[in-house]
């Protein structure tokens, strides 16, 4: 029987016009309504996280990767693991030479280098210059900010690569490609996968009564850990791969025909 159901939210419970359908809504509802605990699992901020699954009731959230967990019934942080700042500082500055796109999430705030200043302000829709820094990597060590997460917007899939590479260099990081163009980090062992685990032994769930939804490669953690695995139509390989079972694309309510699949509501 399942009892909780762990969803990404990119690729996964939103279209490409990062809007949630009326079927999705429709059966999340359903679950919650049947007891099923919904899960949104997310490499976003919690500001990020649309407000009608908050007003839909989903108690819980997985933002920055695994790298903070919310229980929003309680207004409080279930778990949080920060990366050290000397060596959030030692990353951004290696990242900078790929690429001035980059920014970390702290305490469900982004903060970026100055010179992504107008990609972010379009992607983010960031009014506030305050959140923008000459030097992110000093001013991280200088006021004692330990990021969730921190990330890069690549110019190129070749690039991309090569920055999945300073796993090597940075063997205290969990390093995850999560778009063709985006490079994600987080704590060593920090994945979506680690806080599902927190999340439903808090809630005294097995793994066997967990489902979880995704189609990218910071998912695999998470798609591993649930019994029930459910890759969407437009997954990377690397997901489909750990996968039991597959459902539609994020376009055609993919996540709506799983849930209904496996709950046995029509």
């Amino acid at each position: 029987m399942i009892k909780l159901i762990s969803i990404d939210m990119d690729g996964t419970l939103l279209n490409d016009d990062k809007e949630i359908s009326y079927e999705n809504l429709k059966s999340l509802k359903m679950a919650i309504e049947n007891g099923v605990h919904i899960v949104i699992a997310s490499g976003r901020t919690l500001k990020g996280i649309p407000k009608e699954l908050i007003d839909l009731g989903v108690r819980f959230v997985i933002s920055s990767n695994g790298g903070i967990v919310y229980d929003l019934n309680k207004s409080e942080i279930v778990s949080r693991e920060g990366i050290d700042s000397a060596v959030a500082c030692k990353i951004i500055n290696d990242l900078d030479t790929y690429s001035s796109r980059v920014y970390c999430n702290y305490m469900g705030e982004h903060y970026f280098t100055k010179n992504s200043k107008k990609t972010f302000k379009e992607k983010f829709f960031i009014v506030d210059d305050n959140s923008f820094f000459e030097n992110l990597g000093e001013y991280l060590i200088d006021n004692n900010i330990l990021p969730e997460k921190i990330g890069i917007v690549c110019d190129s899939s070749d690039i991309k690569d090569e920055i999945v590479l300073l796993q090597n260099k940075y063997p205290e990081l969990t390093i995850v490609e999560t778009s063709p163009y985006s490079v994600e980090m987080t704590n060593l062992n920090i994945t979506k996968g680690s806080a599902l685990s927190k999340i439903a032994s808090y809630l005294n769930i097995s793994s066997e009564e967990v489902m979880a939804i995704g189609d990218s490669n910071n998912d695999i953690e998470m798609l591993q850990y649930a019994n029930i695995s459910v890759a969407m139509e437009n997954a990377t390989q690397n997901v489909k791969n750990v996968c039991k079972y597959f459902t539609s694309n994020n376009n055609e309510d993919g996540v709506s025909k799983a849930i209904n699949r496996f709950l046995k509501v029509v």
